[in-house]
């Protein structure tokens, strides 16, 4: 029996620390460069920022504090690129 998922368009990303550690760069930077393409982006009314780079937070392993971070589409990866 084959099972059907009733998720639809489910996207592939990419965590913005993976850009980090992948490129070499601090999280912060990789950050910083991701809210410049954002500004970017919205100037422009043909694009959505969404379709690029989507807000997201992760939990440090140890204090448990929530810190923000980009999940990066196919699409944000190339930008980013």
């Amino acid at each position: 029996m084959v099972m059907k998922s009733n998720i639809i368009n489910i996207e592939k990303t990419v965590d913005s620390r993976l850009i980090a550690e992948e490129t070499g760069d601090r999280h912060s930077e990789v950050m910083r460069k991701i809210s410049t393409m954002i500004g970017y982006i919205s100037e422009n009314a043909k694009l959505r920022s969404q379709d690029y780079f989507i807000k997201s937070n992760y939990k440090a392993k140890g204090n448990n504090k929530t810190y923000p971070c980009y999940l990066l589409t196919k699409m944000g990866c190339e930008m980013y690129a």
